[in-house]
């Protein structure tokens, strides 16, 4: 019987945790306008409305812009694309920021979108290469290896918001390159 209560407390609380975390991203949602441009670009045109799970539906939301940037104009195209939503991130970051009065809400997806970009500078452009580097860089913003979870929790202000999850990308990368130089072709 002792097991039944603290099996039942268990998913209580975890019920709990998800009703919590879903009210919060009513409230949150409640206090933007989707007409304003710094709302729609952190949010990644409304991806990271998406519940539960807004930072994977930002990811896939990026996909589409990685696979046109590969298709139509190379790799080269990925870094300059990436550093560019890298600096429109902080700027949508900080409004965002301002407009809910909340650090690095869930629903600001612009950081996993270009943090994707970089990552898949050295992804295979196949789509078995692009899986895995979607994969391993949702891994690694979920776990929140260091450094990730150092800029996560104590760098203030969008740069927080967007450097995590850079960090994210260059341990996608770095392992994508251990894949690659191990001969592993995806």
């Amino acid at each position: 019987m002792k097991k039944r209560i603290k099996n039942s407390k268990i998913i209580q609380a975890s019920s709990l945790d998800f009703q919590e975390r879903w009210n919060e991203h009513r409230i949150v949602l409640s206090l933007l306008s989707f007409k304003n441009p710094s709302v729609l670009l952190a949010t990644w045109f409304g991806c990271g409305a998406i519940f539960p799970g807004p930072g994977f539906w930002g990811t896939l939301g990026g996909v589409p812009l990685g696979i046109a940037l590969l298709v139509f104009f190379g790799p080269a195209a990925l870094p300059i694309a990436a550093l560019t939503l890298f600096i429109i991130g902080l700027k949508v970051s900080k409004d965002f920021e301002q407009m809910t009065r909340r650090h690095d809400s869930s629903i600001i997806v612009i950081d996993e979108v270009a943090a994707l970009l970089l990552a898949f500078t050295v992804a295979t452009p196949t789509p078995l290469g692009i899986a895995v580097a979607v994969a391993l860089f949702r891994i690694f913003d979920v776990a929140k290896v260091w450094p990730v979870s150092y800029f996560d929790d104590r760098v203030p202000g969008a740069w927080g918001v967007m450097l995590d999850d850079v960090f994210a990308a260059i341990y996608t990368m770095i392992v994508l390159g251990i894949l690659s130089y191990a001969g592993i072709t995806l």
